[in-house]
């Protein structure tokens, strides 16, 4: 409970990354004498990481070595945008959210290793379950991206509609509109559409308001 309070506070500065370090009992060292005082369990081999002790048992440390993984996934490799990290500041417990999605990884049997981005996107997506919040972390995802991106999810905006868009787009900003067929891709949000258009390696974003349509 301690080790959570201390995350969560940490996590809430605001920092770029936090790495979590799992001690080591080196040989020589007087926690590694004096083992037995606490009761450790460590790996008998290099690098001699802990197992548990009276305060920590062998799940607790399985558990915040998952919790690990996942804020190396969903926050450190920098795989999300400004989004994504509003969330977890927003969060009562990041903790808590780290470890929910790691237990759902399991649980579903997801690759820990060797995943594509989309993947992470939309296992987080589909984990959260909120439709404002996948609106925002679509829009995280489309402008990590220099060339247009795999669609992975269900983008549900008719034919009628998007040649709406793409008219709107093109009479406000001057833009080709079988280039914008080819090379964009708008998202739909509760009251607006995000769309991005993919142009010599870079990316350009508008939001248009559905009334104006």
């Amino acid at each position: 409970e301690l080790f959570q309070i201390t995350f969560n506070e940490v996590f809430k500065l605001g920092c770029k990354e936090l790495q979590l370090g799992f001690l080591k009992m080196l040989r020589g060292t007087k926690i590694r004498l004096e083992a037995q005082k606490y009761n450790y369990k460590y790996n008998e081999a290099a690098p001699y990481e802990i197992i548990s002790n009276d305060d920590l048992s062998a799940l607790d440390i399985q558990e915040i070595h998952m919790v690990e993984h996942m804020l190396e996934i969903y926050h450190n490799k920098g795989y999300f945008g400004k989004n994504m990290y509003d969330f977890l500041q927003k969060q009562d417990s990041p903790y808590t959210f780290f470890k929910g999605i790691g237990d759902y990884y399991i649980l579903n049997k997801l690759p820990l290793k060797a995943y594509q981005i989309q993947e992470v996107y939309q296992n987080g997506i589909d984990f959260i379950n909120n439709e404002e919040i996948t609106y925002l972390l679509l829009q995280d995802y489309l402008l990590r991206s220099k060339i247009k991106p795999k669609i992975f999810w269900n983008n549900s905006i008719s034919k009628e509609r998007r040649g709406k868009l793409i008219d709107y787009v093109s009479k406000m900003h001057n833009l080709n509109k079988n280039y914008l067929y080819k090379h964009s891709v708008i998202v739909k949000g509760s009251d607006e559409y995000f769309i991005v258009i993919y142009q010599d390696l870079k990316n350009s974003s508008y939001k248009i308001k559905e009334n104006i349509l």
